[in-house]
């Protein structure tokens, strides 16, 4: 029989900082996927309160997922010269805000149309954000033996994030 060397027991300070860090981190997830699916159900009220078509909402979605997929080399960029939580605060800070403008956008009608482009484009920038700094926030606090079991439960954060945009 093989022994395994005994691991340090982490003290209990460092295991209530571990599991503060996993739940900030799983809400913060939940919360990026849930601003991002409520999209896909708010189309109708979209079309109705900006006068569009399907293609003009189509437009929306297109450059909501064209700023995402840059953002997503940008946050790559910037994940080696800033640090994760100063990302992640960031991204998490422009997504709300965006939702909120976007929110506020739809009252101004077909005029609105412009302005509901650039808060798709700041939401699709803003959610890029959202995983690299988070797993690397967990990276930094698990041991590489146990990440899969860690990520394995917080991957959760994103099923329940967009069942809950769905509500």
């Amino acid at each position: 029989m093989v022994s395994r060397p005994a691991r340090p027991a982490a003290s209990s300070a460092f295991a209530a900082a571990r599991l503060r860090l996993f739940t900030a981190t799983w809400l913060s997830y939940a919360g990026f996927y849930f601003c991002r699916k409520v999209f896909g159900v708010v189309k109708g009220p979209l079309k109705a309160a900006l006068q569009l078509d399907d293609l003009g909402v189509s437009h929306l979605f297109t450059a909501y997922l064209a700023s995402y997929m840059l953002g997503q080399f940008a946050t790559a960029w910037l994940g080696r010269r800033v640090h994760s939580r100063t990302l992640l605060l960031a991204g998490m800070s422009l997504s709300c805000a965006a939702n909120f403008a976007l929110g506020t956008i739809l009252g101004l009608g077909a005029r609105g149309y412009l302005l509901a482009l650039l808060a798709m484009v700041i939401q699709g920038a803003a959610q890029a954000t959202g995983w690299s700094a988070n797993v690397a926030l967990l990276t930094n606090w698990t041991q590489r033996a146990e990440r899969g079991r860690v990520m394995a439960i917080w991957g959760t954060c994103y099923q329940i994030g967009a069942v809950a945009a769905k509500w």
